[in-house]
């Protein structure tokens, strides 16, 4: 049981700064989908959730 007491605190510390590491992580990327979506003019994330892309021209498949 000592033996795991010595591991405890390196492996918990690990653990938080990754945790806190991914909420990083998860604010940058939501902030950068806010940006591209108020920025460009694509308007990418809104056609992804909705499924309905506006076009400004005829799509050349067609």
């Amino acid at each position: 049981m000592t033996a795991l007491n010595a591991i405890r605190k390196p492996v918990g510390k690990i653990h938080l700064y990754t945790a806190y590491f991914l909420m990083f992580l998860i604010i940058v990327h939501i902030a950068a989908v806010v940006r591209a979506e108020v920025k460009d003019d694509e308007r990418l994330v809104s056609s992804m959730i909705s499924g309905k892309k506006i076009m400004s021209e005829k799509p050349q498949d067609e």
